[in-house]
């Protein structure tokens, strides 16, 4: 779904191109402003993102923060990474999303979140102002993480986490974060993307319109 070269890359749900990085609409999207921001190279964790690629996530990451709070929402900010020595992660492109969520929903659900991530096996790390990501991972022996950030006008000081997968423990599959998340919204049903898709039809007026009201935000765009 991430990588472009691939058959089945929907081109229809790009917002914008940077470099090294691209921002799409979400497949299976939980509303207006759901979208991923991946490295156009495949890479499985962020440790293999060049510094540059890193810098246009985070630029693009900002420009949706913007674009969120004019429509009065904030964003849980998701990233997980597979073991690159797993089989199971040949397929898999790294991306983080972004989910929108109601301003004055933004405590309550990020309480759900953090409180369903507790029950599972998982050591989690609080990531200070300032500090990346990559630096974070790098120090830490563990390679399979999921990053949990709450942003937004809902959510301030913006509150980011990162869980690492124990060795011992059992596989983290990649769809956990949309089940956590729906789960927190009320809306367990839409955890599957696939149960959530629209018809080509509807994809292309709704990429068009989002595209259109990103516009002024998209660094793509800006100064030109």
């Amino acid at each position: 779904r991430f990588c472009m070269s691939s058959k089945h890359f929907k081109e229809h749900l790009v917002m914008s191109v940077s470099d090294q990085t691209y921002m799409k609409i979400s497949q299976g999207s939980l509303g207006k402003g759901h979208v991923a921001i991946t490295p156009i190279d495949h890479v499985t964790s962020t440790v293999q993102l060049t510094p540059k690629a890193l810098e246009e996530i985070e630029t693009y990451e900002s420009s949706a923060l913007a674009f969120l709070k004019r429509r009065n929402c904030s964003a849980v900010i998701i990233e997980h990474a597979m073991e690159d020595s797993s089989s199971s992660s040949n397929g898999f492109h790294l991306h983080r999303e972004m989910f929108p969520i109601e301003d004055s929903r933004m405590k309550r659900i990020s309480e759900r979140i953090e409180h369903t991530l507790r029950r599972k096996r998982y050591r989690m790390q609080k990531i200070p102002p300032g500090t990346s990501i990559r630096d974070v991972v790098i120090d830490s022996r563990y390679s399979q993480y999921f990053y949990v950030a709450f942003a937004g006008e809902g959510f301030k000081p913006q509150r980011r986490l990162i869980y690492f997968k124990e060795k011992d423990s059992a596989a983290v599959p990649y769809t956990l974060m949309r089940m956590v998340v729906t789960d927190a919204l009320g809306c367990p049903q839409k955890s599957n993307w696939r149960s959530c898709q629209k018809s080509l039809q509807e994809e292309e007026k709704v990429s068009q319109s989002l595209r259109d009201e990103f516009q002024p935000f998209d660094p793509m765009h800006q100064g030109s």
